[in-house]
């Protein structure tokens, strides 16, 4: 049977099994949060949904089964093909889910209308964003929130200017210019002297040119006194 998932408690005293879910379909991930104090399990499934699920006590009179049972009480709906990832993170203290799935597309699902489990009451959520990247084979997801709220620190009012900061400022410029212009009369003499070793260089290639044209000259001049 397909899509067993086990869930087990991480307490390294006592590796209790919680519960036991069984599909005829796959699971592709799954990610934890809390809700009103609530354990919660979502699970990306091969029918393009997203289940949420909720640990109940398990009233089964059969001693081997788990304490609890996980029952599904929501879903996260809108892709058109299996849910490969989930990724649910807290931005500006509002819980979104990110979900990518094999249609190429990242959707983002807003968590904060989801209420306590209810038997009576199945919900579904839709997303609030959609992301297509046109076609792109997603495998593996991984969510960042980063806040814009960069400050300005040390700013002075207007009037406030120091002219004395001014003048530092230009006298740093001035010496900037400087060495800017003695840079540039460094690297005008390196340049003339690489023009005059390279002038110097030509020269002696042309010196060694001619010397073996003549040495060249001479040996077909002996070698037709040898004929």
């Amino acid at each position: 049977m397909a899509g067993v998932t086990l869930v087990i408690s991480l307490s390294p005293q006592d590796m209790i099994l919680l519960a036991t879910l069984s599909s005829l379909t796959r699971f592709h991930d799954f990610q934890f949060m809390k809700l009103d104090g609530q354990e919660i399990v979502f699970i990306g499934c091969e029918d393009k949904k997203v289940r949420l699920y909720t640990f109940e006590k398990n009233d089964s009179e059969n001693d081997e089964d788990p304490p609890t049972k996980l029952v599904c009480f929501a879903a996260l709906v809108g892709h058109d093909n299996r849910v490969k990832a989930i990724n649910i993170i807290k931005v500006l203290g509002q819980d979104l889910a990110t979900t990518i799935s094999s249609d190429g597309k990242i959707r983002v699902f807003p968590l904060s209308g989801l209420t306590s489990p209810d038997p009576d009451s199945f919900q579904k959520i839709e997303p609030m964003q959609t992301f297509d990247t046109k076609g792109s084979r997603l495998t593996c997801l991984t969510v960042v929130a980063v806040r814009n709220d960069r400050t300005t620190r040390g700013t002075a009012e207007v009037g406030d200017s120091d002219d004395s900061g001014d003048d530092d400022s230009d006298s740093e410029e001035d010496e900037d210019s400087d060495i800017g212009l003695q840079g540039e009369v460094k690297l005008a003499e390196l340049d003339e002297e690489e023009v005059n070793v390279a002038e110097q260089d030509d020269s002696e290639d042309d010196k060694v040119d001619d010397e073996e044209a003549e040495n060249e000259g001479e040996e077909a001049e002996w070698g037709r006194i040898d004929d």
